[in-house]
């Protein structure tokens, strides 16, 4: 009996191309586009940065506000909450539905008995101020036949060197919720123009995983040669987020990936792992090369020889012990180059699978169980309880002062003064700069005010908003914060 392999895309992901715009800015401004909402995180962002806790869901007020995104397989679902009518198109054939389950989280659409291959899902809703319309995400999956192998994901952090090669400025970093708070891990960041990475693998599929964080903008992926580019813009601090994912790759072929962001000019981009998917489980993470073992035993099968040769090498008294220092100063460099240049086999990543997550299943009539029973936004007459983080913090309201421990753009550690010389690559990076898109960055504005100042910080957050709704770059799509 055949099986089916499951992806899941959340709304988070910047995968998803949300039209007129993705996240418009601080407050509600669903009336404008999609606007994110996260439960546990007092619903919209109010003062940017603030951490994406909880459940997420991209809401929307603006009639004809619409969606899409490619995916690779033979079957498709889409969950969210619709107050309104809607339509679902994949590959141009469109069908329109009701909302049946006012206020409330369920199935959206579902296809099955697709072709196995590449396929565009487009979906527009009829919202309005009374009628809104939200999205949690989408399920994709293909079909694997009886005795195949499901694809094994193979996890690399970002520190693996030996896997992913880095040209530009690039640093080490750490953040209590990077990639999240339940695992916290080092991450590579960059904010220097020009920057980029690159990897090779064999496998049959690869997903690219990095934080999305205010600052955050467009970025080139090239896979074997083809180009695509997203939008990682947001006012929140999404730990870790789906930059990229690619299925129904050759497994017998090599393929190359080279991603180039957008930095510089108080733009970044932060990458916390590759996974690549292989189907057979014992494929060394679909590395093109391994690093060979003979060339560790070499070294201490030469210093073995070469002690040998000197011992019987009968100088005299006082000629012995200076070649004798010669030897040992030669071999103590020649093992100092020897661990400087050997490349260590990479490291599987050892903790929860990062986005997308896997699961297996028979193929069977699908059942789903709401994540959210109520939409906060979406229904006056609803009970607007939601679930929380217990041991987290809710994000004040404008109104109230800020806490210690909520984060916001001005208090997140990322944006903190950099730790002593001491800490090396390992220190916290220094405030951001103006994060006006280039077009518009002026280099006489004055930096980021003193974090202590939450009040200073938050007039300095409008001024920047203001300042990237004032004009668009021409080259690149819009930052997404503020169309």
């Amino acid at each position: 009996m055949a099986q089916s392999y499951i992806m899941t895309i959340d709304d988070a992901s910047s995968i998803i191309n949300y039209h007129p715009q993705g996240d418009g800015g601080l407050g509600d401004q669903t009336q404008n586009g999609w606007q994110p909402f996260y439960d546990a995180a007092g619903g919209f962002s109010v003062r940017g940065g603030e951490a994406a806790l909880g459940n997420s869901k991209h809401i929307t007020a603006f009639p004809n506000a619409s969606l899409d995104f490619e995916f690779y397989g033979n079957a498709v679902s889409l969950f969210g909450i619709a107050n309104c009518t809607y339509d679902v198109s994949v590959d141009g054939n469109s069908t329109s539905f009701k909302a049946t389950k006012h206020g409330q989280s369920t199935m959206l659409f579902s296809k099955d008995g697709l072709s196995e291959g590449t396929h565009t899902v487009s979906l527009t809703a009829q919202a309005s101020n009374t009628s809104s319309f939200a999205f949690q995400r989408a399920d994709v999956s293909r079909s694997v036949a009886a005795g195949g192998h499901f694809p094994s994901p193979h996890v690399y952090q970002a520190t693996n060197t030996s896997f992913i090669q880095y040209s530009g400025n690039w640093s080490l970093l750490t953040d209590p919720l990077i990639p999240s708070q339940q695992h916290p891990a080092p991450y590579f960041e960059v904010e220097d123009a020009p920057a980029s990475f690159s990897f090779s693998f064999q496998g049959v599929g690869v997903a690219i995983n990095g934080s999305r964080i205010w600052g955050s903008y467009v970025y080139e992926v090239s896979l074997d040669g083809q180009p695509a580019t997203y939008n990682a813009s947001t006012m929140w601090f999404i730990g870790d987020a789906l930059l990229y994912y690619q299925d129904g790759l050759d497994p017998n072929a090599t393929h190359s990936i080279t991603v180039s962001p957008t930095v510089g000019e108080g733009l970044k981009f932060w990458l916390n792992t590759v996974t690549v998917f292989t189907d057979d489980p014992s494929e060394a993470g679909g590395l093109v090369t391994s690093p060979s073992s003979t060339t560790q035993s070499a070294l201490p099968t030469s210093g073995a020889r070469a002690s040998s040769e000197h011992a019987k090498t009968n100088v005299g008294v006082i000629v012995g012990p200076v070649i004798g220092g010669v030897v040992l100063l030669a071999l103590i460099a020649t093992l100092f180059w020897y661990f400087r240049r050997k490349r260590q086999s990479p490291v599987v990543y050892d903790r929860e699978q990062p986005s997308p997550f896997v699961s297996v299943s028979a193929i069977q009539p699908v059942t789903f169980t709401p994540r959210d029973t109520k939409a906060p936004i979406l229904s006056s007459d609803e009970d607007y309880s939601q679930p929380h983080v217990p041991t987290l913090p809710m994000i004040p309201s404008p109104s109230s002062a800020p806490s210690e421990s909520a984060r916001s753009i001005s208090d997140s550690p990322l944006l903190q003064a950099p730790l002593s010389a001491t800490t090396s690559r390992s220190h916290l990076p220094s405030p951001p700069q103006n994060v006006s898109s280039p077009t518009t960055m002026n280099a006489d504005s004055p930096a980021v005010s003193s974090p202590s100042d939450p009040n200073v910080a938050v007039d300095r957050i409008i001024q920047l908003i203001a300042e990237r709704m004032a004009t668009q770059p021409a080259d690149a799509p819009p930052p997404e914060y503020g169309a």
